[in-house]
């Protein structure tokens, strides 16, 4: 039997309510100016400690929120990553052994998969979010964690349908979407204007 919480290369794990989720989060995710804006709906501007914990405690609200990790056998490699002035993320102990027999657990990302609202489970639908940080995008490991979620969602989530939202300008996430298998679902009020010639 395979290990639920793994794909071919990545380890997932809960977010934890902790320092290091939380220095994490702030220090590579919501503090990135070229991924942040690409994953979350957030006006565009620096993010504050304090509003990185709003985001924290609403993503801790989702029927699933992973920490997507690269296991390593290289506890330096994976405190230095996300060092900031004031906190060092430290690494998690891998609890199973099937990555590597002690392998550390570095992060490199978030997998959110939202809770339907009280009213509207009968539809068993969710929608899928992920951030990949910069200097672990381009190597497979977004799709990899993408299709790790979506065994999720349909294995033991008993979800129907995923969807994902992908802004306009992001053209390389909606690529991947597409390539993963999502269509283009919905319209919007300027493709409804051209349409009907407004």
């Amino acid at each position: 039997m395979r290990n639920g919480w793994e794909s071919e290369r990545l380890v997932y794990r809960a977010l934890q309510d902790t320092d290091v989720d939380h220095t994490f989060m702030h220090n590579a995710i919501a503090s990135d100016p070229i991924g942040f804006p690409l994953a979350y709906s957030e006006a565009f501007r620096p993010q504050s400690t304090t509003m990185t914990a709003a985001l924290f405690a609403t993503l801790r609200k989702k029927s699933l929120s992973v920490v997507i990790c690269l296991p390593t056998d290289n506890p330096i490699e994976a405190t230095t990553m996300y060092e900031s002035s004031q906190q060092e993320i430290l690494p998690a102990q891998a609890e199973s052994k099937t990555q590597s027999e002690a392998s550390t657990l570095m992060p490199i990302g978030i997998l959110t998969l939202t809770a339907p609202e009280p009213e509207n489970h009968h539809h068993r639908k969710t929608m899928l979010g992920i951030s990949v940080i910069n200097a672990y995008q381009g190597r497979g490991y977004g799709p990899e964690a993408i299709n790790w979620g979506l065994d999720w969602a349909f294995e033991f989530g008993g979800m129907h349908r995923v969807g994902a939202t992908c802004y306009g300008y992001n053209d390389r996430g909606k690529r991947l979407y597409e390539k993963l298998g999502f269509i283009h679902y919905g319209i919007l009020d300027s493709e409804w204007e051209k349409l009907r010639l407004v």
